[in-house]
């Protein structure tokens, strides 16, 4: 298995949503509902009265579920407990990293395009008897004002990417080095913040400090996926090792 193949992939990637996800429709079509419903309730406790700013924070909200979708099949693509141990399946790691970013992705798109109609449903009935002052401006969420910026979507692939690395790393050196796992988190985060702190400082106007973070969140967004990468080889290295 030196080469990658997209076929070893995609049967990976449809193992692992199967085994997780959609091996139960009954269960997980429920499941979602309830999400959706009481993230969309919680908006409605955040910001009453403004249906633009309710849909803004379910919107929010939903793009935090989205970023532990993945948390969860890495979890599931390490676990030893499953009666079929991932990391034994006949595929290599880059086929199994790469297929646990496209499960994540068809997760999110199912998650998205189910909040879109449940949640926008939900808001236009909120719209139509409680607010009717409102209810003309009411459109579908994440598909309002030309849909996601660039914004929404960098910010979403730097928290999903992040997550490949951050946790094995932490899982790694959880007592014996909790200082490395401080000092990662505040390097990244004075990197990220960076243009955001010269800006507030003065030292730089705000359309360069624009420029500035959204080419440091992609070369974040690429670090990301080199380091999730390497800690998955490393995680599959320490198991063989261990066997």
């Amino acid at each position: 298995m030196n080469n990658f193949s997209f076929r070893r992939m995609a049967g990976f990637c449809r193992l692992q949503l199967c085994s997780t996800y959609f091996s139960s429709p009954r269960k997980t079509v429920p499941a979602l509902v309830f999400l959706i419903v009481f993230i969309t309730g919680l908006s409605f406790l955040a910001d009453e009265g403004n249906l633009a700013g309710m849909m803004t924070v379910t919107e929010d909200l939903i793009q935090v579920l989205i970023s532990f979708v993945i948390l969860d099949l890495y979890r599931d693509l390490t676990s030893e407990d499953n009666a079929i141990n991932r990391m034994l399946v006949p595929a290599s790691p880059a086929e199994k990293y790469v297929a646990l970013y496209a499960g994540a992705a068809i997760t999110s798109a199912v998650i998205i395009f189910s909040a879109a109609v449940l949640g926008s449903a939900i808001f236009t009935a909120a719209g139509h008897f409680l607010y009717p002052e409102q209810s003309d401006s009411i459109q579908l969420l994440f598909f309002r004002n030309g849909g996601w910026g660039w914004n929404n979507v960098l910010t979403a692939c730097l928290l999903t990417t992040g997550i490949t690395w951050f946790v094995p790393f932490a899982r790694r050196n959880m007592g014996r080095k909790a200082w490395k796992i401080c000092a990662a988190v505040i390097l990244y985060m004075a990197v990220l913040f960076l243009p955001g702190i010269l800006k507030a400082a003065g030292a730089v106007p705000a359309g360069a400090a624009r420029t500035a973070t959204i080419c440091i969140i992609a070369a974040l967004i690429a670090l990301n996926v080199r380091w999730g990468y390497a800690m998955l080889k490393n995680f599959e290295f320490d198991r063989k090792g261990n066997d």
